[in-house]
């Protein structure tokens, strides 16, 4: 594949940009406002929320593009219909933006800046890294996940943005002759931004300037655990909230079960009197060899309606793994084979190589030197 020109006075280089938080989220806003005073910056993301889809994508159903205005972005679309963050991802990259690929590609993919980290088995699970893992795989680019550890509403992206940035200046724009690109083609780097914002420069004095320490790390096995929370059909306009707006979780559960094989007994009754045959499937009852009702247990009868609340936290603290480093303060980085959905590395190598420590350190005019060897270490090993 011929290299396009990485001169910084030529064609300005395209950069796709996707999330799985929908288009107006603040964390895709503040990227594309970073990304736009170096690259073209192009975007395509779900319309609503889409968080915690994989890599899913949308073949029963049709996707809808509406063109919308971002600040910052050459093009923007906000994709409907139930679209995924890797549906988005596959439709910019074969459609919406393909129209002048042949002198520009993307040779870049960034996704996010995502509201809640993406470390350990999250990876899995996230829309945004698997539109990175799309970008990737779709293109042979070097797919960019980047999410900020906050859940906070009002949480403060631009740092992460800025950061995010810098790394794909330093891909697309380093004095390498392309070896940092080339080294990262069809793999996603999973970058994982502290919500801590305070920073040191070299004299360790405070700064707002000075950019937080990375650590290239491997994918760990933290995560959050599901919590099942059993809630009122959606469908009854008499439902009000679930358990966790003063429910009783067991008291919901067994209402629910109760009403259900109640009115399925009537049902039952009225089959029978109408002259039901013997063995007859019911849905909440059972007949006995006299034909007479006998209602199933609460896990037998009905249907219930359960929500997946987030619940605590698996940490794994290994140390070299990406959650330890962010606990740490530092910016995790993990480099993800854009064919695996999970890639483990040892955790051994990252926590004992020397030069791990420097990775992405400064991301000055050697800052692409610094990432190629760094990345050809971890790779090879």
């Amino acid at each position: 594949r011929a290299m396009p020109s990485r001169g910084r006075f030529g064609p300005r280089q395209r950069v796709l940009v996707v999330n799985d938080d929908g288009i107006d989220a603040p964390g895709l806003r503040a990227v594309v406002v970073a990304l736009a005073k170096s690259f073209d910056v192009y975007v395509c993301a779900p319309a609503v929320e889409k968080s915690a889809s994989s890599h899913a994508i949308s073949i029963h159903a049709p996707i809808s593009a509406e063109p919308r205005f971002v600040p910052g972005a050459a093009r923007a679309f906000a994709c409907g219909g139930g679209a995924t963050p890797t549906d988005c991802a596959m439709l910019a990259l074969d459609v919406l933006f393909a129209d002048d690929a042949e002198k520009r590609a993307f040779d870049v993919v960034v996704s996010g800046v995502n509201r809640g980290e993406n470390c350990g088995r999250h990876v899995v699970y996230s829309g945004t890294v698997a539109a990175a893992r799309e970008g990737a795989m779709r293109a042979d680019a070097v797919g960019v996940a980047v999410s900020l550890d906050s859940y906070k509403r009002d949480a403060c992206y631009d740092h992460a943005a800025a950061l995010c940035a810098r790394i794909v200046e330093t891909i697309l724009l380093g004095e390498d002759e392309g070896a940092t690109l080339q080294t990262l083609r069809g793999k996603v780097l999973n970058v994982n931004v502290p919500a801590e914002t305070e920073t040191y420069d070299s004299k360790n004095v405070k700064s707002k300037d000075a950019m937080i320490p990375l650590r290239a790390t491997a994918v760990g096995a933290s995560c959050t655990r599901a919590r099942w929370v059993a809630v009122p059909d959606p469908s009854d306009p008499s439902a009000r909230g679930g358990t966790e707006d003063g429910l009783d979780r067991k008291r919901v559960v067994s209402d629910m079960t109760r009403d259900t094989a109640d009115a399925s007994s009537k049902k039952a009754r009225k089959t029978r009197e109408g002259g039901a045959k013997k063995n007859v499937h019911l849905d909440a009852t059972r007949l006995d060899a006299n034909d007479a009702a006998v209602p199933l247990n609460e896990w037998q009868a009905g249907t219930r309606w359960f929500r997946n609340r987030p619940g605590s936290i698996a940490k794994d603290g290994t140390v070299g793994t990406d959650r330890c480093a962010l606990d740490a303060g530092f910016v995790s980085v993990s480099v993800l084979e854009a064919a695996d959905v999970w890639t483990r590395s040892d955790a051994t190598t990252f926590a004992r190589a020397e030069d791990i420590a420097s990775f992405f350190r400064g991301l000055g005019a050697d800052g692409a030197m610094i990432i190629t060897r760094t990345l050809t270490h971890v790779l090879s090993n």
